[in-house]
């Protein structure tokens, strides 16, 4: 059985949110709430194991290299839970108005930017020792495994 490439995982996860995001932006263009509610519970559910996995293990481990930019980190996953949460309320309605639009929009660009500043954590990941990397494997396989979606997960970690 082939070894789990966590870091492979980890940079296909941030790929998959800027793919459903971009979904995301399209549908909500064109009028499709019902498609845009299906990818934000998506995103959701996705990118809950993602976070505890961070949380919990990378980002401990990439103090070292890290310090206090970490908790900047942190505090980018508490603008994704509200993110997702602004997304899900706004979405909850039969249409949305221009200013919602640009809320949307705003909601978007801010989860583009953790996706992209996180994939860069990646470099950093592959220069953990032989043990960590066999250990941040074996705790995202153990946070995937979780399938918490982030709204109940952030819910347990308050």
């Amino acid at each position: 059985m082939a070894e789990f490439d966590y870091i492979k995982e980890f940079r296909n996860d941030h790929v998959w949110v800027v793919d459903n995001l971009l979904k995301l932006k399209g549908a909500v263009a064109g009028g499709s709430l019902g498609e845009a509610r299906e990818i934000v519970d998506a995103l959701d559910k996705g990118v809950g194991p993602h976070f505890l996995f961070e949380e919990e293990a990378l980002y401990p481990a990439l103090r070292t290299f890290l310090g206090e930019y970490i908790d900047e980190l942190l505090g980018e996953h508490d603008g994704a839970l509200t993110v997702v949460n602004g997304l899900k309320d706004l979405l909850s309605r039969d249409t949305l108005s221009n200013e919602q639009r640009k809320t949307v929009d705003k909601y978007i660009s801010a989860f583009f930017v953790h996706a992209s500043n996180c994939d860069g954590l990646a470099l950093l990941a592959q220069r953990l020792s032989d043990e960590q990397q066999k250990e941040m494997a074996r705790k995202f396989q153990e946070a995937r495994a979780t399938g918490k979606p982030l709204t109940v997960w952030a819910r347990g970690k308050a």
